[in-house]
């Protein structure tokens, strides 16, 4: 039940994005407004309180996925996520899309987040890439 629910809240955040005719990067802009953006292993200092966003592509058509794990939730809390698609209409087969994870910073010290790629079904020893990304929070 707990997946069904996260598959229709993706579903519905996916459709809001369908629905407006702005260009990709605008969207894409518009929802990370204010954050800082995150890069593989390049620890980043921020302050308590400010949040920052994660950019990851990926190519439904192959069943894999990406998903998080925060190295302390204490620390780092997620905000929330969008997926955008640079086609306005119903998703082509074979088209990338672009998903973003924002987070917010909520405690000091030293937190990461690890994204890892893959296939849901066949869990994570099916993973074919992992990005870290450090975080100092002040």
């Amino acid at each position: 039940m707990k997946k069904l629910t996260l598959f229709i809240s993706i579903l519905l955040l996916s459709c809001g994005s369908l629905q407006t005719k702005k260009p990709l990067q605008t969207r894409v802009k518009e929802f990370t407004k204010a954050a800082e953006q995150l890069i593989p292993d390049k620890e980043i200092t921020i302050l308590t309180g400010n949040t920052v966003y994660v950019k990851l592509e990926k190519n439904p058509s192959t069943g894999y996925s990406w998903y998080y794990t925060l190295s302390d939730s204490t620390r780092l809390q997620f905000v929330g996520e969008e997926v955008f698609r640079s086609s306005y209409e119903q998703p082509v087969a074979g088209e990338p899309v672009i998903r973003v994870w924002k987070f917010m910073a909520a405690k000091k010290g030293r937190a990461s987040i690890t994204f890892t790629y893959y296939r849901g079904w066949l869990g994570t020893h099916s993973t074919i890439r992992t990005n870290v990304y450090p975080l100092n929070i002040e």
